[in-house]
């Protein structure tokens, strides 16, 4: 019988209570031996303990869009949906309504807390080793920086020299609800923790994982190639994607593929879904649809069905997932080949890629781009076609506007009205939402 531990209601009602982040967890069972420590980092069959934060990123960047053949509220100001899509000012404005981007995020460090503070000192227990608590406390550490990662590049401006020292979000080490949380740490240092998080995880985490939804070595290594390309470190991205395709590097072949989702899901190194209705909005947007040969790039014409009276979705087929997959890599590999001038070596990637992905694929050289600009804009291009199912291309496009000649403005239109974030309006920058404000009024507001 599967052993179900009542310490999972810790994932919280949101209170003022012990200013733990207005996170009050609750429970009254204490996990004491090593498989209830495992047990707290299980999730549903495909997820561990996912955050509902698809809308708010979805709609903030520019692969989805609403459809015109929707009719929506857009005067209702707690449409926060809406709110998003158009930049407006009461994006998260209620201090009644709580923001799972935020809270969920950090319900989810809580536990991860606890099994890293407390694994060590587990006791034995019926088919686990003593080898068990470093692998548990590895998974809890690799799902405490992707939390970190999709809370610190949502609420913050992106990672440069620059924006080092600018506010992030608060880092929460410790599992005890009565600690004070005085500020936020800067963007530097909440990168800095998530690399040490990952550094120190990937040479515990199991060379097989232990379940879909659990990671692995490769999967840890992917995750910190993400990382480092976010932080434009590019010897360090080229040098964690090639240890992760060194481990699982088959490209599925998209184009022969007969059973798509299957090839998609092979694709995946681990998975983790995003909560609440993340399948339901995904309209793929115009400007998506003006970079991507519809009939002929199989990320689109097998990805996506039109539906009468809805638009074109994709089908519950696939998954959200928040997780990096092996064209990532390919495409990160390919970025930071290209950063560091290694064209040769990017176009290589690039065409490997496009050979698994686009019917009668014509093979790139490197004549067929006047400048570095250009083929960076191609890399990043094709990056959005393979990974839009992560959400985080507005992530990139707010790390694109730190480079000259790449910057790119979102513009979003429902009902003949259009809104713009340009790159340096701010507007791709989540605020705080008030119902953590309130809390915390001498926070900087973003």
């Amino acid at each position: 019988m599967k052993k179900q531990l009542i310490f999972l209601s810790i994932l919280a009602t949101i209170t003022a209570c012990n200013d733990y982040l207005d996170v009050q967890p609750k429970g009254v069972v204490i996990p004491k031996t090593i498989e209830d420590y495992d047990l707290l980092l299980n999730g549903n069959a495909y997820s561990i303990h996912s955050i509902d934060n698809a809308e708010i990123l979805g709609f903030t960047g520019n692969d989805f869009e609403f459809s015109e053949e929707l009719s929506l509220d857009t005067n209702n100001p707690d449409y926060q949906n809406f709110q998003l899509y158009s930049y407006g000012d009461l994006r998260f404005y209620n201090p009644s309504t709580t923001v799972p981007a935020w809270d969920a995020a950090y319900e989810n460090i809580y536990i991860y807390n606890k099994i890293i503070n407390e694994v060590d000192a587990a006791q034995d227990a019926v088919g686990y080793k003593a080898q068990d608590k470093i692998r548990v406390k590895a998974e809890a550490q690799y799902f405490r920086a992707l939390d970190y990662f999709y809370l610190v590049n949502t609420f913050a401006k992106h990672y440069s020299q620059k924006n080092a020292d600018t506010p992030g979000v608060p880092l929460v080490r410790e599992a005890d609800i009565t600690q004070k949380i005085g500020s936020r740490n800067t963007v530097g240092e909440v990168y800095e923790f998530i690399l040490n998080n990952l550094e120190e995880a990937i040479p515990n985490l199991p060379n097989n994982k232990i379940g879909k939804a659990r990671p692995d070595k490769a999967a840890g290594y992917a995750l910190l190639a993400r990382i480092y390309l976010y932080k434009s470190d590019f010897e360090k991205a080229l040098n964690a994607a090639n240890k992760a395709l060194e481990i699982k590097g088959e490209l599925a072949d998209y184009v022969e593929a007969e059973n798509i989702s299957t090839a998609y899901e092979s694709q995946q190194y681990s998975s983790r879904f995003f909560g609440g209705s993340s399948g339901t909005y995904t309209n793929p947007s115009k400007d998506l649809k003006s970079i991507i040969d519809t009939v002929n790039d199989t990320r689109y014409s097998k990805f996506f069905t039109f539906y009468p009276g809805y638009g074109v979705y994709s089908p519950f087929v696939f998954y959200h997932n928040q997780l990096p997959s092996v064209g990532e890599m390919y495409v990160t590999r390919a970025e930071a080949n290209a950063h560091l001038g290694k064209n040769e070596e990017a176009i290589k990637d690039l065409n490997q890629l496009g050979e698994k992905r686009i019917i009668n694929y014509q093979p790139l050289m490197a004549s067929d781009f006047s400048n570095q600009s250009e083929l960076l804009k191609y890399i990043l291009n094709e990056r959005r076609k393979e990974i839009y199912f992560t959400l985080t291309q507005v992530f990139d496009v707010k790390r694109r506007n730190l480079i000259p000649d790449l910057e790119q403005s979102i513009t979003h239109e429902y009902g003949g009205v259009k809104y713009t974030a340009t790159p340096n309006s701010g507007k791709l920058v989540l605020p705080i939402p008030a119902s953590v404000l309130k809390y915390h009024p001498d926070w900087q507001q973003n």
